[in-house]
């Protein structure tokens, strides 16, 4: 027959063995467990993420589009003072043709417009200025004088435009990678110092507004 004591020590033993074997697997589940959320918490933002961008790519895309619009031209026919083609925005055209492209810009810039880059913001923003005051002088101006209001113009649609795109182009260069949003919170426009420098620089200012 075992001693007593023997027979206790084996006990112990058994005991010992099935506690840590207890403990082990209810470690193992614990550590699967926490592996698992951390997994899903992880496939949760990216799926989140991929959400985001597809949104901030489809307002980028439409910043491209709202710059074509204004870069878009059409010859006149002829030769202007500098011996070039006459051309003109095509946005210029009539004044329906600017109501509806004005119209145009403003709806494809506005949708999505929070997924925007600030840079972007921006530009649109100063784009959208620039505009009102065109709509102001048109508004006044006799249909006969709009050929002459696009001329001058022309310049002003074709830089304005080129600076849009290439704002907005910059986003899919650098900025689709970046997993971070730009604060809401940030100043949507710039600053009056730079917004005076440019709308001064504009064919609009040197031609229409600073005469009044």
């Amino acid at each position: 027959m075992i001693d007593n004591k023997i027979y206790q020590e084996i006990v112990e033993i058994l005991s010992q063995r099935e506690f840590f074997a207890v403990y082990g697997a209810i470690f193992g589940i614990g550590i699967s467990w926490i592996g698992n959320w951390l997994l899903n918490r992880q496939q949760y933002k990216l799926r989140l993420w991929d959400k985001l961008l597809d949104k901030r790519i489809a307002a980028q895309e439409n910043v491209i589009y709202a710059a074509k619009l204004l870069q878009s031209v059409t010859a006149l026919g002829g030769l202007d003072e500098s011996n070039n083609l006459k051309r003109i925005p095509i946005a210029l055209l009539s004044k329906d043709n600017f109501d509806n492209s004005f119209a145009s810009f403003t709806e494809l810039t506005q949708i999505n417009s929070c997924w925007l880059t600030l840079a972007a913001k921006h530009e649109v923003n100063f784009i959208q200025d620039y505009l009102v005051n065109v709509n102001e002088i048109i508004r006044k101006l006799p249909e006969s004088e709009l050929e002459k209001l696009a001329l001058t113009l022309h310049v002003d649609f074709v830089i304005l435009g080129g600076n849009l795109e290439k704002i907005a182009y910059s986003f899919f260069e650098s900025g689709v990678l970046k997993f971070e949003l730009e604060q809401i919170k940030k100043w949507h426009k710039y600053k009056p110092k730079i917004t005076y420098e440019r709308l001064y620089a504009t064919e609009l200012y040197k031609n229409y507004i600073s005469e009044k």
